[in-house]
């Protein structure tokens, strides 16, 4: 399931990291886009989609509207 918090916690989390590092500015950022980009990985696979109806298979290839839900 999305959880918009969840993602906005952890980036705040990775500028909360980056403004301790002031030693090496471009080590910051580094490290700042690559806590940034995981948390993003994380929020998008967290989508599920779930299987509603709409498919029919047969003799040939699966046909149909795939009838889905997003949480």
């Amino acid at each position: 399931m999305l959880d918009k918090n969840k993602l906005k916690r952890s980036i705040e989390s990775a500028f909360l990291e980056a403004r301790g590092k002031n030693d090496n500015p471009e080590n910051a950022i580094a490290t700042l886009s690559s806590q940034i980009a995981d948390a993003i990985d994380d929020y998008v696979r967290s989508l599920q989609i779930t299987y509603n109806t709409g498919l029919t298979s047969g003799p040939y290839p699966v046909v149909g509207v795939f009838g889905y839900s997003l949480s």
